[in-house]
């Protein structure tokens, strides 16, 4: 053999050793190993939101959410998306943030379980190797960046509306959606939180990594409330229903009946609905119209379903001991009100 043969033989023209080609070659794989770690990391996304989707809306029926979420141990518990001065990261921000716990006797491995808000379903959280213990409640900051850039281990590439309107929906490893809910309008440093009988409910009393806790209100001096009087008023309120105005899916809810007295359309978006005369702006209409002299038909069954004008259900359920409703218009000013 020639010593120009052996030479390449040995990796290089005249000597041994990796060959020039081939050092090219490792560096540039070298430099593709970020992206094809970024490349996996997106086609576990896709593969996320592709499986999502691909269930359809079933967990957007107030039924169906319940009905998943009794079957999984790990469950939705608490939601802020106003964050005032309840929680803070180590940041020093005070981001919204969403609640989970484990209701069952068994610890979970939250690994390739994942978050996501409907109305962003490309920003997707995905869990890291975490575990949750049982009865443990466990935190994730919903700041809009992920955990690289914010610190924490668990903090989720969206953020919540304040204003309300997002569906929060809970994944398995496997994909499936186990747990998911609609979030009401919230005040500063309020939550919507599931009470004791896993009912949603809006509280004052915010509880992050903590059993629940509802509110009491009014439980000293009912604020009086002044109301003004106008053409749409409440014409009846039904608690305790087991028979009458099913609603689309045939359940039965309590219900507030609203008139229009009046011989003119009235548009009812921005108005209100409360059970509380210290939240009057408690659940808020979304855009229907209310015809001159038509009723209109309120379900309070907790849903919070606002995306069929023809049934309306609100985020709050009366007591069957009997309850007052207001009812108030755009300008915040009550119109009606039985007490």
């Amino acid at each position: 053999m020639s010593q120009k043969k052996q030479g390449r033989a040995n990796g290089k023209p005249g000597g041994s050793g990796v060959s020039r080609r081939n050092a090219l070659w490792l560096r540039k794989r070298e430099g593709e190993r970020p992206l094809v770690v970024a490349l996996v990391a997106c086609v576990c996304v896709v593969a996320i939101v592709a499986g999502y989707l691909l269930q359809g809306s079933a967990l957007l029926d107030g039924r169906a959410a319940s009905s998943a979420a009794a079957q999984s141990a790990i469950q939705l518990s608490e939601i802020m998306s106003e964050n005032g001065s309840t929680l803070f990261s180590n940041s020093g921000d005070a981001p919204d943030w969403i609640e989970i716990v484990n209701s069952g006797s068994a610890s979970v491995n939250l690994s390739k379980y994942s978050l996501l808000v409907e109305s962003n379903i490309n920003k997707v959280f995905v869990f890291p190797d975490v575990s949750i213990a049982p009865g443990e409640y466990l935190v994730i900051y919903a700041e809009g960046s992920d955990a690289a850039t914010s610190g924490e281990a668990l903090s989720a590439p969206f953020r919540l509306a304040a204003s309300g309107g997002d569906t929060v929906v809970l994944l398995n490893a496997q994909g499936a959606a186990i747990d998911s809910v609609n979030t009401p309008e919230l005040g500063m440093d309020e939550v919507y939180c599931r009470d004791a009988d896993g009912v949603w409910q809006i509280s004052g009393a915010a509880t992050p990594g903590k059993r629940n806790e509802i509110s009491e209100e009014g439980s000293g001096a009912a604020a009086k409330v002044r109301v003004q009087g106008g053409a749409v008023e409440i014409s009846e309120v039904m608690s305790s229903n087991t028979i009458y105005c099913p609603d689309e899916n045939g359940e039965t809810h309590d219900y507030v009946e609203l008139h229009n007295t009046s011989d003119s359309d009235v548009n009812l978006e921005g108005w209100y609905l409360s059970d509380s005369s210290d939240r009057l702006k408690k659940w808020s209409f979304p855009a229907v119209k209310l015809p001159a002299g038509g009723y209109l038909l309120v379900y309070c069954s907790g849903y919070d379903r606002k995306n069929n004008a023809s049934y309306l259900h609100a985020s709050f359920k009366l007591s069957s001991s009997g309850e007052s409703v207001y009812l108030s218009n755009a300008d915040g000013q009550t119109v009606s009100a039985v007490e």
